[in-house]
């Protein structure tokens, strides 16, 4: 597979969508930041920048696991 086949993200920069934030709480938040990374063995993957209500930056940074779906 290769690297921007691999690195299309699910979600649009604007989109709302439905996590689980690391203490487990179901939160909503816009997507404000994609980023695309690869390892140096050659893995790809996505880091998410959502918006985060209680967080002191008002950020969460994770990758599309993490991610639900789209808020309705």
């Amino acid at each position: 597979m290769s690297k921007a086949k691999a690195l299309q993200p699910k979600y649009n920069v604007g989109d709302t969508v439905n996590y689980t934030d690391r203490q487990g709480r179901k939160q909503s938040g816009k997507v404000r930041h994609i980023e695309g990374k690869w390892t140096s063995f050659g893995s790809v993957y996505l880091i998410y920048t959502l918006q985060h209500p209680s967080y002191r930056n008002g950020q969460m940074h994770c990758g599309e696991d993490v991610i639900e779906g789209a808020a309705q």
